[in-house]
C-alpha cells in the first residue's frame, strides 16, 4: 500500500470545555493512484461520529488502505479512497482512542468537549496537519464523515472558513464536504425515522421500496425495472420522502394512540444508545 503515517495534531490553541491541551491521533495514508503524484491529489479527511467513536472503525473497515479481514489480519482494500485522494483520519474529540488532553495525560482529570470547542480543535488539528506536510497546503481539502460527523463536518467546516479569512495559518482551501447517515436536526430525524419504520411494519411501504434493488451499474445507466417503469430504487426514494412527509394519518384516537405507543417502544428498544434525535445539537 501507499505510504502512511501516524502521530498526534496539536489542537492545544483550541479551547476545551475542561482538559485543556487537545492532541488529536491521526493516521494519514497517501494517495496511490498512478495519474499524478500524491502532492497533486486532494486530501480527504474522515470522521466516525457518535459522539465518541474512533474514527479508526471507518479507516480500518470501510474507506482506509487496509481493511480489518474476518481472521483479524490486515488485507488491501480494494476500493479505498487513497486510489482517487490522500485520506486522513482523526480520531475526535481528545479522549477518543488514543486522543488525550493535557489532564489525561497529567492523571488530573478528563477531557470534556462540546460541539463547538469540538470544532475548534478539529479546525486546529488540520491547520497542524497541513503545517507537518506542507507539499498538501493548496490542494482541495474535503471534509467527510458518517453519524454524529452530520455535526462536526458543517462545524468544521464554518471554522475554517472563519479561521481562512481571519488569516489563520496555513491556508485550507477547502473544496467540499460530504456526510453519510448524518446527524442532523432532532425534528426531522425523529419524524423521518418513525415513519418509516412504522410505515414499513405496516405495509404502507413495501419491502422491495425500503430496499434499494439495482447495482450501481443500473443505477448510472439509467436502466429501467423489467416491466418499463422507473429503477425501484428511485420509486423507493420518492415514496419513502412522500411517506415521511405525510406519515399515516390515523383517522380516529384509538388507532392514533396505538400508534403513538407503538412508535415509543420502537425508539426505547430499536435505538437503544444510538438515539439520534435524542444526541444531535447538545451544546
Amino acid at each position: 500500500p501507499a505510504p502512511q503515517y501516524s502521530g498526534f495534531l496539536n489542537a492545544s490553541t483550541a479551547p476545551a470545555v475542561s482538559g485543556g491541551g487537545t492532541h488529536l491521533h491521526y493516521w494519514f495514508a497517501q494517495y496511490e493512484g498512478e495519474d499524478r503524484a500524491w502532492t497533486d491529489a486532494p486530501v480527504v479527511l474522515w470522521l466516525n461520529g457518535g459522539p465518541g467513536s474512533t474514527s479508526m472503525l471507518g479507516f480500518l473497515q470501510e474507506e482506509g488502505p487496509l481493511l480489518v479481514g474476518h481472521d483479524g489480519a490486515l488485507m488491501r482494500n480494494p476500493w479505498a479512497w487513497t486510489r482517487v485522494a490522500n485520506l486522513v483520519a482523526v480520531e475526535s474529540p481528545g479522549g477518543v482512542g488514543y486522543s488525550y488532553c493535557d489532564a489525561m495525560k497529567a492523571g488530573t482529570g478528563d477531557c470534556a468537549y462540546d460541539d463547538k470547542t469540538t470544532a475548534k480543535a478539529n479546525e486546529a488539528a488540520m491547520r497542524d496537519f497541513f503545517s507537518k506536510f506542507p507539499e498538501l497546503v493548496g490542494n482541495e481539502f474535503i471534509i467527510t464523515g458518517e453519524s454524529y460527523a452530520g455535526v462536526y463536518c458543517p462545524t468544521l467546516a464554518k471554522e475554517i472558513l472563519d479561521g481562512n479569512e481571519a488569516g489563520a495559518q496555513p491556508p485550507i482551501n477547502l473544496f467540499a464536504m460530504a456526510v453519510g447517515d448524518p446527524c442532523t436536526d432532532n425534528t426531522a430525524q425523529a419524524d423521518s425515522m418513525d415513519m418509516l419504520w412504522y410505515g414499513h411494519k405496516y405495509g404502507f411501504v413495501p419491502a422491495h421500496f425500503a430496499t434499494p434493488l439495482l447495482t450501481t451499474d443500473e443505477v448510472g445507466s439509467g436502466a429501467q425495472a423489467e416491466d418499463g417503469t422507473a429503477p425501484r430504487n428511485q420509486v423507493s426514494l420518492s415514496s419513502a420522502v412522500a411517506f415521511a412527509s405525510s406519515g399515516p394519518h390515523p383517522s380516529d384516537p384509538a388507532t392514533q394512540a396505538a400508534y403513538e405507543m407503538d412508535v415509543k417502544k420502537f425508539r426505547s428498544t430499536w435505538f437503544g444508545v444510538f438515539t439520534l434525535p435524542k444526541m444531535c445539537f447538545k451544546g
